[in-house]
């Protein structure tokens, strides 16, 4: 039986895939789900991968979004992030989460 969510950050830890630039991988444990993995857990990490992508610590979510495509299990994901618009005072990112390949969930932030 799962223990119960304990830190979401450390959880959601990203690696960068050094081989494709913009492409971070996690590993969401099964704390963090009842039947899949809570929505926004998986947005959390997309949300990360987007600023981690994006190399701006100064600028601050403003607002984001995301489209739930398909559940996400617990185990790896890969997520691919594209910077859109990096401009002086804000900045639009995309990221597509991948769950076996397949995108689970596309989120936008500004």
């Amino acid at each position: 039986m799962s223990e119960g969510p304990r830190n979401l950050r450390a959880d959601t830890a990203l690696t960068p895939d050094p081989t494709v630039a913009g492409r971070f991988h996690a590993d969401i444990p099964d704390n963090w789900k009842v039947v899949y993995v809570f929505g926004g857990v998986t947005m959390y990490t997309a949300l990360r991968a987007m600023q981690e992508a994006l190399g701006r610590p100064e600028l601050t979510l403003v607002t984001a979004n995301a489209i739930f495509l398909a559940p996400v299990p617990p185990g790896p994901v890969t997520i691919d992030v594209e910077v859109l618009r990096d401009g002086r005072t804000a900045s639009q990112v995309a990221a597509d989460l991948r769950v076996d390949g397949r995108v689970a969930l596309r989120a936008h932030g500004v």
